[in-house]
């Protein structure tokens, strides 16, 4: 970078740099988990989140991921497209939305189009070999996810039918906590906390079970003696979208 002075030739500061070079991991990319991890999704299903083990490249998404029907036929346009693709900051949680168009009942494209996915039928989610990393590298294999299609899920999640394992003090213990559904893996660590008896909130590390139907918050530091609290945030969602 050189900048001078345009009065006076002799006036210039010059800077020199180096720009390291891309190191590349030596393991190709591959897909971790998808959520929700269930092989019995609702009909009113809203989301997908796929998680990869490395940052992943942006633009071609929906060339690469597709949904098809019982009969292995491509399902038509059954995600939310609206110019970009809805990635995490470290570009290694993909979300696939389902048009809320076609789920919700009575709307144009539900009475056009019908809802992408049919209560009873089975269907695939799949990911192809030709999505690329940061590195341009492909997946090893085409992913897929197979599952079957139930009724409508309506029901909210309702804490208060929540129950709860009090872990072993001076441990670093999980906090078990027993849903009354499955609920959003990517929503619950912004939305729900644990906190202590002033009101403070406890830094605790969240993970999944029972495909998300139990929620451990296994603390960063070792329980203390006292009185603790869950607090979930009002905008807490099931994969639905119910909330």
């Amino acid at each position: 970078i050189v900048l001078f002075d345009m009065t006076s030739e002799e006036n210039m500061l010059e800077w020199l740099f180096l720009v390291p070079a891309l190191e590349v991991p030596s393991d190709l990319p591959t897909v971790t988990t998808i959520y929700p991890t269930a092989n019995e999704l609702p009909e009113n299903l809203l989301r997908f989140y796929i998680e990869f083990s490395q940052p992943m490249q942006r633009g071609n998404v929906y060339d690469v991921v597709q949904l098809l029907d019982t009969n292995g036929n491509e399902v038509e346009f059954p995600f939310l497209r609206i110019g970009q693709e809805f990635w995490d900051r470290d570009m290694q949680v993909l979300t696939i939305i389902l048009d809320p168009g076609r789920i919700k009942q009575g709307v144009a494209p539900n009475l056009q189009a019908g809802a992408p996915l049919i209560n009873d039928g089975s269907y695939q989610l799949v990911i192809s070999a030709d999505l690329t990393d940061a590195y341009g590298r492909t997946l090893e294999q085409d992913i897929i996810k197979s599952f079957t299609v139930i009724a409508p899920d309506y029901q909210s999640p309702d804490p208060t039918l929540w129950t709860t394992d009090s872990p072993t003090l001076g441990t670093h213990d999980a906090l078990t906590v027993e849903l009354d559904g499955a609920i959003d893996t990517i929503l619950a660590p912004r939305l729900i906390r644990v906190e202590d008896e002033s009101g403070q909130s406890v830094p605790v590390n969240v993970s999944f079970g029972e495909h998300e139907r139990l929620l451990y918050l296994t603390p960063v530091q070792a329980w203390s003696s006292g009185h603790y609290g869950l607090a979930v945030h009002p905008t807490l969602e099931d994969y639905a979208g119910n909330r």
